[in-house]
This record gives structure tokens, sequence and C-alpha cells, in this order.
């Protein structure tokens, strides 16, 4: 039997497939435990960075409602932020988001 020097993306795709199916029911919790603010956020930042103000133009939401969701995104370790960009923390969580909750 051969070592494989690298991982190919198949591999990478099957081991997501496997985590998420496994443990999908975490993601949907932490899913559940956000408002209509939130969720409208956390679809902005799918996957990419965007400040504050990208995030309401994406959200359609007002900045303040924005801002809120954020911080309460952040408190709750589900977003990241860094120079007043955020992100979504876990892209294993953003992968869930595209498949489970209809992004």
């Amino acid at each position: 039997m051969s070592k494989r020097p690298t991982i190919a993306m198949l591999d990478i795709e099957h081991a997501t497939k496997q985590v998420l199916s496994r443990f999908g029911f975490y993601f949907q919790e932490l899913w559940n435990r956000t408002d209509e603010a939130q969720r409208a956020c956390l679809y902005a930042l799918d996957m990419k960075a965007g400040d504050a103000t990208t995030v309401q133009q994406q959200s359609h939401l007002d900045i303040s409602a924005v801002r809120r969701a954020l911080e309460t995104l952040h408190q709750r370790d589900l977003i990241n932020v860094q120079d007043g960009m955020y992100n979504v923390a876990v892209p294993l969580f953003s992968q869930w988001l595209n498949r489970s909750a209809g992004l």
C-alpha cells in the first residue's frame, strides 16, 4: 500500500460530507438560535468577508439592526471580526449553511 503525498479535493469533499452528516445537528442548533436579522447577516457573509456597510447592503436591514446582529453573532463566536471586516468563523458552518439552510 502506497502513501498519498497530498489530499485530493475529492477527499476533502468526502470528509466534509461525513462531518456534516454526523454533526449537522450541532450546526442546526446554532441556526435555530439565530433570529432573522442574524440569519440575514450570515447569508450576507456566506464564505466571504465584509464590513458592516456591505452586510447592510446585502441583507437589506437597517444599519443599527446589522450592527446588533453582528455583535450578537460575534459574541456567540459564529463570526470573526478583524479591522472592521466580518466573516463566518467556521468555514464548515458555511458549508452547512449552503447545504442545509438554503443558501
